[in-house]
């Protein structure tokens, strides 16, 4: 696989600041990353364009706004506000999309959580159109349904997306988050048109839970077979590989990223 499709979530060198992760990725000839919204908050928006344009790199996402869930309507008004505000920025940076978390479920309320991400989407749709920015929703893992997300399943995701029929708003694929869901190649093959991003990471068998991913090829997720599917798709964007892993924060960054590199380049999609 091409160097130029490979980029890297900000958080995967966690404790980088923004602008030495941007000098270090272009180092390696990685010209894209995921750029993290608590990483940049010192910056003005023209400051980070001017940054990444400076080290001819570029923001493949924005990451993340959303969270829509909340147990007030003052709260569920909040996470809108401040994803509009997330929007301007995306725009700002010349994000390529902004990415969307949908929120937690409340207690007992799983149906009733989901119904508030799509009146989220319903004013929010409209305003990222009027920017001319993506926003992409991430389906994350079930076990995080308490925690992050009410939208576990790419199949879920993928018909949230289709009852706005926007070109504003798409799907984030998350390898991590959605390999074992039945029929996922069959999925990402009837999504070509709604596919903004891909994320990366491995799945460690021994030591299970979100913070937990290994580097890719690592562990035991077909990553070579989930992208030759998405390839086959159509999609011509970046594989964003981001690791949640508190070892892997505390490690060698230099060497992490040689390690991304090697493997991504020798990624066969024929």
């Amino acid at each position: 696989m091409d160097i130029s499709r490979l980029s890297i979530s900000q958080i995967t060198t966690n404790t980088w600041g923004f602008e030495e992760a941007v000098k270090n990725y272009a180092s390696r000839g990685i010209k894209n990353m995921g750029v993290w919204v608590d990483k940049i908050e010192h910056l003005k928006g023209p400051e980070v364009k001017g940054i990444l344009d400076s080290q001819g790199m570029r923001a493949f996402n924005l990451c993340f706004a959303g969270l829509f869930t909340g147990g007030t309507q003052d709260s569920r008004d909040a996470a809108v506000d401040n994803t509009k505000k997330t929007l301007e920025l995306a725009k700002e940076i010349d994000a390529g999309f902004l990415l969307i978390v949908s929120g937690p479920t409340l207690p007992r309320q799983l149906e009733e959580s989901r119904g508030y991400v799509r009146n989220a989407l319903e004013a929010l749709v409209p305003f990222a159109e009027s920017l001319g920015v993506k926003m992409a929703l991430e389906a994350i893992h079930p076990i995080d349904i308490s925690r992050w997300s009410v939208v576990v399943t790419m199949s879920q995701a993928l018909a949230v997306v289709r009852e706005f029929s926007s070109p504003c708003l798409g799907v984030l694929l998350d390898f991590y988050n959605n390999w074992w869901e039945p029929g996922i190649e069959t999925l990402i093959e009837q999504m070509a048109n709604e596919l903004l991003g891909v994320h990366v990471a491995d799945w460690n068998m021994e030591t299970l839970g979100v913070d937990r991913r290994l580097l890719p090829g690592q562990g035991v997720i077909p990553l070579g077979r989930l992208i030759r599917s998405v390839e086959a798709s159509g999609y011509s964007g970046c594989y964003d590989v981001e690791i949640f892993n508190e070892e892997i924060w505390s490690g060698d960054y230099n060497q992490i990223l040689g390690d991304i590199v090697q493997w991504f380049k020798g990624v066969e999609v024929n």
